[in-house]
């Protein structure tokens, strides 16, 4: 197994306003039936409503993809994603008014 660590970035401070960033995971074993990549939660802490987390399982041309969810608010998840298409997609997009703590999550491939 592979795996890492994806976070907003914000090094420990409150992530910025108006933030709009991805992170794509390839799952190079997306032709073999129960193969996938998982994301799991650590720390979620956005401004509940207006700023999210989206999780995306994309098919192999990385365009059409379905949302797997979409967390927001400051409870960690206790359940984790997996998709078992060609990529994983996290989204986080924030506002422009109210920021907090961001996020961290685990995936492993």
């Amino acid at each position: 197994h592979e795996g890492g660590v994806i976070h907003d970035g914000s090094g420990g401070l409150d992530y910025g306003n108006g933030w709009d960033c991805a992170w794509t995971i390839e799952n190079p074993a997306w032709e073999y039936p129960g193969a996938g990549v998982t994301l799991t939660f650590e720390a979620l802490d956005v401004e509940p409503g207006y700023d999210w987390v989206r999780i995306y399982d994309c098919d192999e041309t990385g365009v059409t993809c379905s949302v797997l969810g979409v967390e927001t608010g400051a409870s960690v998840p206790a359940k984790s994603y997996t998709a078992y298409g060609r990529q994983l997609r996290v989204e986080f997009v924030s506002d422009s008014i109210v920021s907090a703590g961001g996020f961290k999550a685990g995936w492993t491939r």
